[in-house]
């Protein structure tokens, strides 16, 4: 409601001359006191934006969720870590579920092998870019120590992302097919010539007066 707006009849307006106060003047300080009452009450609810928070709010909050900051944390990371701590939690042990956490904190992307024929069968591998490995040794251990599996030991491996690309063409093609005849011909069977001796027009070939054999 607009108090400025407010409508009174004539009697209802007071005289600031004679020392009497208008109903106007009245609802402008009533609302003006409501207004600093609903930013008192609003005040806590505010501050559960961690993003935006003051630093020793984030820091209670941070001690209830057990949440505690290493050195050299940036704070956008801290208060991400805090903000998330019950959703981390609750998916923290599950291959999926460690997948989010990562997407959660913006570590970029993470791929989970587990079982690998090449390691121990206790060995979760995790592949990381190289850049989002160096200089996050802490962090690192901490997550895995605070979400990972249990019996399972870790292996960082560090993975590069390349763009492939493929060029098109037009390829065409010919084909020729060619039939080749022979005039050498197996003479009849039946005759007094070897079967499998060579002919030449119809007449077997010889050499030394000894038959020309076809061999297979």
């Amino acid at each position: 409601m607009d108090w400025q707006n407010i409508k009174l009849t004539f009697w209802q307006s007071g005289d600031d001359e004679k020392g009497t106060v208008s109903a106007v003047t009245y609802a402008g300080f009533i609302n003006t006191w409501f207004i600093k009452v609903r930013q008192w009450l609003q005040w806590p609810l505010q501050r559960f934006y961690l993003e935006d928070a003051p630093l020793f709010f984030v820091d209670l909050v941070a001690w209830e969720r057990n949440i505690t900051r290493f050195n050299s944390e940036p704070e956008s990371l801290y208060r991400l870590r805090v903000k998330y701590a019950y959703a981390n939690a609750k998916d923290a042990g599950s291959t999926a579920g460690f997948k989010r956490i990562w997407q959660r904190l913006e570590l970029g992307d993470v791929s989970i092998t587990e079982r690998s024929s090449e390691e121990d069968w206790d060995i979760i591998i995790l592949g990381m870019a190289a850049a989002d490995i160096a200089g996050n040794e802490t962090l690192l251990n901490l997550l895995i120590t605070k979400y990972g599996r249990t019996c399972r030991r870790y292996l960082l491996s560090s993975q590069s992302v390349a763009d492939v690309s493929a060029a098109v063409a037009k390829l065409a093609t010919a084909s020729t097919f060619a039939v080749c005849e022979s005039d050498i011909v197996l003479p009849p069977r039946g005759s007094a010539v070897p079967d499998n001796a060579l002919t030449y027009s119809g007449d077997p070939l010889t050499f030394n007066d000894d038959y020309l054999i076809f061999e297979d």
